[in-house]
């Protein structure tokens, strides 16, 4: 089974009007999508889902900049499944992060021509785990990497082919460096694990919005180093057009943001 994804991480403000659509009132042709962790080996009940919602960690890896101050980067990193959304409401499924974690593993390569700029990535792995127990995030300060220790051995759910990326940042102040990050990705989605997720009859994609202002990014060595944690993030669940539609706000609302910050 094939689905379409596409991952959005907007500014705070972006992402506060993307809940706004996705919390409140039903959006046209919106679908919930039904897990079964049993499917997986996974010790939890069977649910159904809105959006996924939980929090990321991860460090992102600047390269030198080139004499046009663009500069080449690697993200490494973790986006752990805390909750869902149904009908507008947080749900936390049964077992989900005690008897069971979930998670999304990701590494992308890119290039951000300067700060103010689109950037794009080059390349992409993204991929859905379940382990039982209860997986622990966070930073090793000695090797600045992103870490998750499973209290058993995970298992891969799905994997994600990269389609595009788009990369900004919004620079906040310059001394010291503080800004927020913003992305927007289009991926394709192949399941794992047979029964694991159902689609509709119809063709659905994923759509995330994954939130780090100023105070979830940390600036080290002067800008050689992102360390991202926390964050408002979620994918959710709609058909192709409603997608596309999302999609094209959600672009119109960054240029918006970016035209009035710089």
């Amino acid at each position: 089974m094939k689905l379409s994804i596409r991952f959005l991480t907007f500014t705070a403000a972006l992402t506060a009007m993307t809940l706004t659509v996705m919390t409140g009132p039903a959006m046209a042709g919106q679908v919930q999508i039904h897990f079964d962790p049993a499917a997986a080996g996974l010790n939890g009940s069977a649910f159904n889902a809105d959006a996924l919602t939980g929090g990321e960690v991860s460090v992102i890896t600047n390269g030198q900049p080139d004499q046009n101050g663009g500069f080449a980067w690697h993200e490494h990193g973790f986006l752990n499944i805390t909750g869902t959304i149904l009908n507008g409401a947080a749900v936390v499924p049964n077992g989900l992060g005690s008897t069971y974690s979930m998670y999304y593993a990701f590494d992308i390569n890119g290039f951000q021509p300067n700060l103010f700029s689109n950037g794009y990535a080059t390349s992409m792995t993204l991929d859905l785990y379940g382990a039982n127990g209860v997986s622990v995030f966070g930073i090793d300060n000695n090797t600045l990497t992103a870490t998750v220790t499973n209290a058993s051995s995970p298992v891969l759910l799905a994997t994600t082919s990269m389609g595009a990326i788009t990369t900004g940042a919004t620079v906040e102040n310059f001394d010291p460096l503080t800004l927020s990050l913003n992305a927007v990705a289009t991926g394709e989605v192949d399941a794992s694990v047979a029964g694991f997720f159902t689609s509709p009859a119809s063709p659905t994609d994923l759509v995330g919005s994954f939130s780090h202002p100023s105070d979830g990014v940390q600036v080290l060595f002067g800008g050689g180093v992102f360390v991202i944690t926390g964050g408002n993030d979620f994918v959710s669940f709609v058909p192709e057009p409603a997608t596309l539609a999302l999609f094209g706000t959600g672009l119109a609302a960054l240029t918006t943001l970016r035209r009035r910050r710089t």
